[in-house]
């Protein structure tokens, strides 16, 4: 007998430390994940539920250049789900980052890269370990998800679709003069 699956929208919260929107681009193209692991997990069913509880979802980033390597980003995303005094899982990730450029990374740069990119890199291994342990909690399975952050946009990106939006216009625009 196949196992119930449950999809949920938990509400979710990340600790945006007002990051401003900087370019990334640099060290997305430069950076290289060193590692990604779990450093700790936490998991406890306190009772079980008759119906879906509701369930709120917390996502705490730090990010800083590593003390080992001043090419390197380290960031750690604890994760945490609780439901209605019914069950709370939490996991810790440690993701370790390096990049080989000789040009200059601002700290807001290494910050935004962080909480982008670092998030985006551990949420598959949490909707993972969500999957699996409610499922060994005898739950029905839980899938989170797709990860989606307003914030994931850098600064040129936006000045990109903004440039294009403007050339879509005057194209438009070239177009409507010739028919005039």
């Amino acid at each position: 007998m196949a196992k119930a699956r449950r999809t949920t929208k938990p509400q979710s919260e990340v600790n945006k430390k007002a990051t401003p929107r900087v370019d990334v681009a640099p060290l997305v193209r430069h950076a290289q994940l060193r590692y990604l692991r779990l450093r700790k997990s936490e998991s406890v069913l306190l009772t079980i539920p008759e119906s879906p509880p509701d369930l709120h979802q917390t996502i705490q980033i730090e990010v800083g250049p590593s003390d080992a390597d001043p090419k390197a980003i380290f960031v750690q995303a604890t994760f945490t789900l609780d439901g209605q005094d019914a069950l709370h899982i939490g996991a810790t990730f440690e993701i370790l980052y390096e990049y080989h450029t000789s040009i200059k990374v601002t700290p807001e740069q290494i910050a935004a890269f962080g909480h982008l990119i670092g998030v985006n890199n551990a949420w598959p291994y949490w909707r993972e370990f969500i999957q699996s342990m409610t499922s060994r909690m005898g739950l029905p399975s839980l899938t989170l998800p797709l990860l989606r952050l307003e914030s994931a946009h850098p600064v040129a990106t936006e000045q990109k679709k903004a440039a294009h939006l403007q050339k879509k216009k005057r194209t438009a625009a070239k177009r409507k003069s010739r028919k005039t």
